[in-house]
Order: structure tokens, then C-alpha cells, then sequence
């Protein structure tokens, strides 16, 4: 019942459902081109790109998945914060759908970025 009552407010707006709904599309679909080219990839990638030079920057091939499940993590924490304070304060729940289209956007650039450096 809690769920679809936040889902009802989410979908009440246009802007929150839009933003809600693209950014747990490029979700997705990040997800499927990740585990499309998954066998593709070396055993270690470059994912921690901020380390110094060398073995420090790479990790295991499954952590390619990390920043999908932390990206989608604060996708879903900021659509429930929208859900909870959209009938007080509109203007911040819509600033939080769109932080959520922000972080899933680039995701999307960083995993495609990653694959595209490595295969």
C-alpha cells in the first residue's frame, strides 16, 4: 500500500514521471549492455580511474556492476524522498527526479566509456 501510494504521487507529476522513468530506463539498459559484453571484457578493468598509475586503478570484471547498483540505490532513495515530500515542497521533489535522470545519465557515459576504453 506504501508503494503505490508513492508511485501514484510520482506519477501524478510530469516531470518526476518522466525523469523517474528515463533514468530507470538508461538503468536498464546499461545493465543489459553490460552483461552483453561482460565475457568480452579482461579479467581486471580500470574502474578506479582517480588512483595513482597502475594495479591500483584495476579491479575484477565484476565490479563493473557497482556503479549500476550504487547509481540505482540513489535513484530509488531520491524517488522515495520525492514520494514523501512532494505535497510540501514540489519544486525539491522534482530537483531530486532530476538529480536522478543526472546520476543515471552518467552512469551510462562512465560504464560505456569503461567497455569502449577496454574492448
Amino acid at each position: 500500500m506504501f508503494m503505490k501510494k508513492l508511485i501514484d504521487i510520482i506519477a501524478a507529476d510530469r516531470i518526476t514521471r518522466l525523469a523517474a522513468f528515463i533514468s530507470l530506463t538508461l538503468i536498464l539498459v546499461t545493465l543489459g549492455y553490460t552483461f552483453f559484453f561482460f565475457n568480452s571484457l579482461p579479467p581486471f578493468i580500470p574502474l578506479y580511474n582517480q588512483l595513482g598509475w597502475g594495479d591500483p586503478r584495476l579491479t575484477d570484471k565484476i565490479f563493473i556492476f557497482l556503479p549500476i547498483i550504487v547509481s540505482l540505490v540513489i535513484i530509488i532513495a531520491n524517488l522515495i524522498i520525492t514520494a514523501s515530500i512532494y505535497t510540501s515542497m514540489p519544486l525539491i521533489s522534482r530537483m531530486f527526479a532530476i538529480t536522478s535522470l543526472l546520476i543515471s545519465s552518467l552512469t551510462v557515459i562512465f560504464i560505456y566509456r569503461v567497455t569502449q576504453l577496454i574492448l
